[in-house]
């Protein structure tokens, strides 16, 4: 089995939100070692911008403590 991947930069008009620019990163193509048996669970949607933000103030507060030790 192969897999084909494209990761692509899409720029955003500050003004509007519009997509105004979309530039592709990388492509590649690759031969895939496990069964696709085992690719069983659904992809979830990305987490909204505010559960984000909590995770990473949950973090930077965790950084701060250990430094603390």
């Amino acid at each position: 089995m192969r897999r084909h991947n494209v990761v692509l930069r899409e720029t955003r008009s500050k003004r509007t939100g519009d997509v105004i620019r979309t530039e592709r990163l990388l492509e590649n193509d690759a031969l895939v070692c496990y069964s696709l048996d085992l690719v069983t669970a659904p992809i979830l949607p990305e987490k909204p911008r505010s559960a984000r933000s909590a995770d990473s103030a949950e973090t930077a507060e965790s950084a701060e403590t250990a430094g603390d030790l």
